[in-house]
């Protein structure tokens, strides 16, 4: 089964829903929470709503939106439509945090960086 989550980076912190039935606690949502911490971002799992969004992109406060899960790892999210309307994200570049935490995560997984979590096992 596959595992996918929603991530919004909203001020200057890390945002993602908490876990619930429909979010299941899947290792890259997990490694990428970790990540970010160790880089220094603020995170908070708790619930994003609608109106928070809505505010987010009028206030221009939301910088990205990505989701994470066991088949994509990671990927980008450019448009969020909210009840017919869309909203458009900056676009991406590599000083996102995205980008930052996906691309330690793929450093550790092909061994360019040491893998000081032990997620890695040689069989």
């Amino acid at each position: 089964m596959s595992h996918s989550s929603l991530l919004f980076v909203i001020g200057d912190t890390l945002v993602t829903p908490p876990l619930s039935d429909s979010i299941l606690d899947g290792v890259t949502r997990n490694s990428l929470l970790i990540l970010a911490k160790d880089l220094g971002y603020k995170t908070e799992e708790r619930q994003v709503s609608i109106e928070e969004l809505k505010n987010a992109f009028k206030n221009k406060t939301i910088t990205e939106a990505f989701g994470a899960g066991t088949a994509a790892l990671v990927a980008p999210i450019s448009t969020i439509n909210i009840q017919g309307t869309d909203f458009h994200l900056p676009a991406y570049n590599a000083g996102n945090i995205m980008f930052q935490i996906k691309n330690k995560l793929d450093n550790i997984r092909y061994g360019i960086e040491e893998d000081i979590y032990n997620w890695n096992h040689i069989i």
